[in-house]
């Protein structure tokens, strides 16, 4: 990372990209043959709640703290990175861009209230005219208070908030990012982390694993990078597929009797 502003600790990116990718992959697979259910309906849930036991056990006491924070009926975990001086969430990459895409609607989110901390922040892109919002400061201002209220005040001054963003399909972790938002919820800087997505063999993990139908839905076949040709491969050929050829119309007055236009 060429600003060391936004540098993070490389154990601790590390072992983010480890607790994702096994939390969406193996982890998610064994759960789901252990519970044996008919339906699926907390699956989504469930995920986040490997993720983060994954990050409770991996992420050692000597560089980080973790809490564990509620809002509302949804518990989320807000790391702390010792070395870095950096307040750190973990999130969807969709879900971050919705919030970006739509910050009326979501002023309310805790990444809104742990983004004050990035005051000094400018946009990535500067605009002609920068419009506040009507986002609710005082409430900000204490849900911000209230989430940071563990953490040692001398650190917090110096702090970034940083939110690691991912992409999963079908099991694979397929990107990593880390994110630093304005107080205003515009992005102010994006580092690629890709290069800490495991690189497992996961052939191996699948034949390791049971076959049955009720994972056939979630298969993990592929390496990122080969689920990711793969998937553009088929989206390809789907395409190609749906392409209609005109066709000379050799006998019209047949075809005006079978009622073709």
């Amino acid at each position: 990372m060429a600003n060391e502003k936004f540098n993070l600790d490389e154990g601790l990116l590390k072992a983010v990209a480890i607790c994702i990718s096994e939390g969406v992959g193996i982890d998610f697979i064994d759960a789901i043959k252990q519970l044996n259910t008919y339906t699926k309906n907390s699956s989504p849930s469930l995920i986040w709640d490997l993720i983060n036991s994954n990050l409770k056990k991996r992420l050692g006491d000597d560089y980080t703290c973790i809490y564990k924070k509620l809002r509302g009926i949804w518990e989320f975990l807000l790391i702390v990175d010792k070395k870095s001086k950096k307040v750190i969430t973990v999130m969807r990459e969709n879900r971050l861009r919705n919030i970006i895409k739509h910050p009326s609607k979501n002023k309310k989110h805790y990444s809104a209230a742990l983004a004050l901390l990035n005051e000094s922040l400018k946009p990535k892109q500067g605009k002609l005219v920068n419009i506040p919002l009507n986002r609710d400061d005082d409430f900000l201002q204490e849900l911000s208070q209230e989430l940071c209220a563990e953490i040692e005040q001398n650190m917090l001054e110096e702090s970034l908030y940083c939110i690691l963003s991912f992409k999963s399909s079908s099991g694979v972790m397929t990107a990593f990012s880390a994110n630093y938002l304005t107080k205003n919820l515009e992005i102010s800087e994006v580092i690629s982390l890709n290069e800490y997505i495991p690189k497992k063999n996961y052939d191996a993990i699948v034949a390791d694993t049971e076959k049955s139908e009720d994972i056939q839905d979630i298969p993990l076949t592929l390496k990122p990078a080969a689920y990711i040709k793969k998937q553009a491969k088929e989206e390809a050929e789907a395409k190609q597929s749906i392409e209609i050829k005109p066709t000379q119309n050799e006998n019209p007055t047949e075809n005006a009797t079978n009622g073709d236009e």
